[in-house]
């Protein structure tokens, strides 16, 4: 009897092992990665990643994948010591479980915590989240209602500009200092109402003994119309931030800009490489004499 007794304790102990080590304890916790785009400024090594300037909004995205069921996916965003869930999602929870969600208002450093819970237990992920603060805005000189007459009509203003000191010259003084000419206006018969780069083609003969082709220097500058900039803007720039973020290599790429009209804005990019604006303020097309446009200019001091 007492080996009977023996025998079905040890089988009763051995089937209560059995169900402790089936217990929820023992479920193992979901597994969480993160999945990233190639746009993604992202360093494995560390765990970061990098926000471009002025980029305030990431779109968080992970798979989340468990043998157990899924209860839950919830995300947070901790701040120094401070941590708020900024969402939670409870329903069609399969696995495998993709998270995609758009996180906003990221104006400093962060971490963005993802945490899955099963039938058993729980797991997290987190995320270092680094802001790129936008450069320091650098002066502008800024020369206002400057008029330019038409190179191709008989007007006595200047036709040529020097963005550096905002100085107009007559085409006979602009040979003689074109190496500080950016553009030219006139109001041809098939580019109208345009200004045009030195070393442009289509102004290249006009103006004569004095004409641009025969200058010895005929700077390359770069225009572009910037059709997300107002003329409401530009009078309210006082740096040059409206100027770096929308004269760009891409925006401001060809040497003439055509069928100008009040209130457009162009931007432009010296043969040194200095950026700037001009806003249109009118067109005066009355007669051959007066045949002129009357500009603003907004431009940085250094490059």
């Amino acid at each position: 009897m007492k080996r009977i007794s023996y025998f079905l304790f040890a089988l009763l102990f051995a089937v209560s092992a059995g169900f402790v080590s089936c217990s929820d304890d023992d479920v193992d916790p979901p597994t969480i990665k993160f999945l990233f785009s190639g746009s993604d400024n992202y360093d494995n090594s560390t765990n970061t990643l990098t926000l471009a300037s002025g980029v305030t909004s990431y779109t968080l995205q992970a798979t989340i994948t468990s043998e157990a069921s899924l209860k839950s996916v919830s995300v947070s965003k901790k701040v120094g010591a401070t941590t708020n869930q900024l969402t939670a999602f409870t329903s069609s929870l399969k696995s495998p479980y993709t998270l995609s969600y758009d996180v906003t208002g990221i104006t400093e450093d962060c971490i963005l915590i993802v945490k899955a819970i099963n039938d058993g237990s729980e797991s997290s992920l987190e995320m270092n989240v680094k802001v790129t603060s936008a450069p320091a805005a650098d002066a502008i000189n800024t020369f206002v209602d400057k008029v330019l007459g038409s190179l191709s009509h008989t007007s006595s203003a200047g036709s040529s500009c020097a963005s550096i000191d905002g100085t107009v010259y007559t085409i006979a003084d602009a040979k003689t200092n074109s190496a500080k000419v950016d553009f030219i206006y006139f109001n041809g018969t098939s580019n109208k109402k345009s200004l045009a780069a030195p070393n442009n083609s289509s102004v290249g003969t006009l103006g004569g003994a004095s004409s641009p082709s025969t200058w010895a220097t005929k700077n390359a500058t770069k225009l572009g119309l910037l059709s997300g900039v107002t003329a409401a803007q530009f009078d309210a720039s006082t740096d040059d931030a409206l100027i770096t973020s929308n004269v760009t290599t891409a925006a401001v790429s060809a040497d003439i800009i055509s069928n100008l009209a009040a209130g457009n804005v162009v931007g432009f990019i010296t043969a040194a490489g200095k950026k700037g604006l001009i806003k249109v303020i009118s067109i005066d097309e009355s007669s051959d004499a007066n045949q002129s446009i009357k500009i603003s200019i907004k431009v940085q001091k250094t490059n």
